[in-house]
């Protein structure tokens, strides 16, 4: 079994001597790219993928759900909105811990605390009393979001090379959103009123249980094969780079007193804090202004909404590793958000800006749904004013931008020191 400092085993390093780069005499760093970086993506995006399911889980049939556990529409919402607010309350203690414990062990955590969700869904599905159950297996997903959502930089800083890092970053967050369309896709499809009775119906408790099944495995191989790093650095940025006597109060007063972090910190919350708001609405908004639509129907509408968008954050990873120009779009702007905080705050822990990054978008999320829920009750007109306006004040602060991207600078940097020597 692999230790959580060894990186043996699994590392199957390139032996073409052309990636090698020797970056010190003294110390004889080597800069190599291991190929078992993409086994690591490949578990890090599967966690990403089933808590991105979590994340709209009820969602996709709140008003089945509130009818079979018998509560109202306010205790319903929580269903969605714990998921926002358990990483309001554990952000930052967690985002510490990332930072002092490294990868493997954020990596590990999110998969424990999503197998322990998910299998708390699955039993919730087989008694309408179990409601509490339900709402607390979305906490339970809440919490293990801070570890999944600070994984995209955390894991490609770590493991990829320069020109792979964005990509590898937008695979992760690529996984995520599917998660997110996927269970507002399937959700209707496998849970209806017709079926309800002493249990959720038989598609939830296979569909959910099935879910769960998964995720046990997944924890099962992150538990034995997934490494904190490979055996050598991939670039010159990371050969470099230690965490060992960073302080986190130092950390975050270096962050919060940068001025284009926290430009970005505000745009990257009020966009996502409105479109989380939006696919945790919609299903609601079309139920109120269209009738005889069917759940299912609703679930595609919204489902295609967030799909749509999904090929963004891969497509604009690539565009980042080939141009490094990170002024960007929106539904891209996930990956490429996380990717600019890693690149201007270095040497800044990545888990550290990625997680202030998600825990502005949970602040403004569980605001915006408050808010944007009372004015459906005046006007549709007002919500969408509302929407514009805060879209606007977004754009604007990511105009004023400037950022300095550190991190490919210091690996220019480190490459000609090197060669000159």
């Amino acid at each position: 079994m692999m230790s959580s400092t060894e990186s043996d085993g699994l590392l199957f390093v390139e032996e073409s001597k052309e990636q090698d780069r020797l970056l010190n005499n003294k110390t004889n760093t080597i800069v190599r790219t291991s190929s078992s970086r993409w086994f690591m993506l490949f578990m890090g995006s599967a966690i990403g993928l089933i808590n991105g399911i979590q994340n709209l889980q009820f969602a996709g049939f709140e008003s089945t759900a509130v009818a079979f556990f018998e509560v109202s529409y306010v205790l319903g919402d929580l269903l969605t909105q714990a998921y926002y607010i358990s990483f309001i309350a554990f952000g930052f203690p967690v985002i510490w811990l990332i930072m002092r414990y490294g990868l493997r062990f954020t990596v590990q955590c999110a998969a424990t605390l999503i197998f322990i969700g998910t299998a708390m869904t699955a039993i919730s599905t087989s008694n309408r009393n179990f409601f509490f159950v339900a709402l607390t297996s979305e906490f339970i997903a809440g919490c293990a979001q801070v570890f999944v959502l600070c994984l995209p930089s955390l894991l490609a800083g770590k493991w990829f090379p320069t020109n792979e890092i964005s990509t590898a970053s937008g695979t992760l967050v690529f996984f995520y959103q599917l998660g997110n369309g996927l269970s507002l896709l399937t959700a209707p499809l496998v849970v209806t009123k017709e079926f309800l009775g002493a249990t959720l119906g038989m598609r939830a408790i296979v569909t959910f249980t099935s879910i769960s099944i998964f995720s046990f495995v997944m924890f099962i191989m992150i538990r034995l094969y997934f490494a904190e790093k490979p055996e050598f650095p991939p670039s010159e940025a990371q050969a470099t780079f230690s965490t060992s006597n960073t302080s986190f109060a130092k950390s975050l007063k270096n962050l919060f007193t940068d001025g284009d972090f926290v430009l970005l910190m505000f745009s990257y919350g009020i966009d996502f804090g409105i479109f989380s708001s939006v696919q945790s609405l919609f299903k609601s908004v079309i139920e109120d202004n269209f009738t005889g639509i069917s759940d299912a129907t609703t679930g595609q509408i919204v489902s295609f909404m967030i799909l749509v968008g999904t090929p963004a954050p891969l497509v604009f990873g690539i565009i980042l590793d080939k141009t490094k120009r990170f002024k960007f779009g929106f539904t891209g702007k996930m990956s490429v958000g996380l990717e600019t905080a890693a690149e201007m705050t270095y040497p800044e822990p990545e888990g550290t800006s990625s997680g202030i990054l998600v825990w502005a978008m949970s602040l403004f999320t569980t605001i915006f749904i408050q808010v944007m829920r009372y004015l459906l009750t005046l006007s549709n007109v007002y919500v969408n004013v509302f929407i514009a306006s805060c879209s606007v004040v977004a754009f604007i602060f990511t105009c004023f931008m400037q950022p300095d991207l550190r991190r490919t600078r210091a690996n220019y940097e480190i490459i000609e020191d090197s060669d000159h020597k």
